[in-house]
């Protein structure tokens, strides 16, 4: 049923004397806009969802990846449809139960909202990194690296502060590859603290890594890199005087001790 105004809204809205038809016509329509308006705060009404948001938050897998492949088309609409990007990212990663994967969908969502270089698609996915599903969290953290979001790289220091980076190799992989990808000097000189605590594969991924370092990495800091390289150096040397001290040291015994030299004139029972 239409909402009655009331009188009062419209008391400005009569034609006063010498007034032109132009000016009581915009009087009359600012009247009602200032009606209508009032009847919504009233009634606590609220904006109604985009179209492109409904898509995103779909229960068919199918109409998202449809809907984000086409939005991932032209980079300037992505950008322009950020915040129900945003809006969509946060209810897939409420909808995600911690025993289930992570979908296909909210993976290309996420890769989309950091493809943006945005400072809202960053705030996005720094709180994601304390996703409860540790998918959420490794994929946030995988696309901050790729697209060098340099201010998330404290926050990706604290990753190793979760349960899964203790129990599971690919989460702790998946926060070496993060870091690497910044190639920003604050990254690289944390990977060299964090190779100390890790060993085997990851380990020797990491020394790998860290041959490749450049002045690049530390965007142009030639001091900085070249204390970096000194440290790494006194680091070098100091593991390979604990080998070498662990080999000389290590105890053995001689071939000819392990012998037992029957003496003359002993025999050996048969039996």
């Amino acid at each position: 049923m239409p909402q009655r105004i009331d009188a009062d809204f419209l008391h400005g809205a009569i034609i006063e004397p010498g007034e032109n038809v132009t000016g009581f016509r915009v009087r009359f329509a600012a009247a009602l806009l200032l009606a209508f308006g009032a009847r919504a705060l009233c009634h606590g009404d609220e904006p109604r969802e985009s179209r492109l948001l409904k898509t995103l938050a779909a229960r068919s897998e199918q109409v998202r990846m449809r809907t984000l492949a086409s939005i991932n088309r032209d980079p300037v609409a992505r950008r322009h449809a950020l915040d129900d990007l945003v809006t969509a990212a946060m209810r897939h990663a409420e909808e995600t139960s911690r025993d289930e994967l992570v979908r296909p969908s909210t993976v290309a969502l996420l890769y989309a909202i950091g493809a943006t270089d945005d400072l809202q698609a960053e705030s996005l996915l720094i709180e994601l990194l304390d996703a409860e599903h540790p998918g959420i969290a490794m994929v946030s953290s995988d696309v901050l690296g790729k697209h060098k979001y340099y201010g998330a790289i404290e926050y990706l220091k604290r990753q190793i502060d979760r349960p899964e980076y203790t129990t599971s190799y690919g989460f702790r992989f998946n926060v070496v590859r993060s870091l690497a990808q910044m190639q920003h000097p604050d990254a690289v000189e944390f990977l060299s603290e964090l190779r100390n605590t890790l060993d085997g594969q990851l380990r020797f991924h990491i020394d790998n890594l860290l041959a490749e370092v450049s002045p690049r990495h530390f965007q142009g800091d030639e001091e900085r890199f070249a204390k970096w390289q000194v440290a790494e150096k006194a680091r070098a040397d100091e593991e390979a005087r604990e080998q070498k001290s662990m080999f000389v040291s290590a105890s053995y015994e001689p071939f000819h001790a392990a012998i037992s030299i029957p003496a003359k004139g002993t025999r050996f029972c048969p039996c």
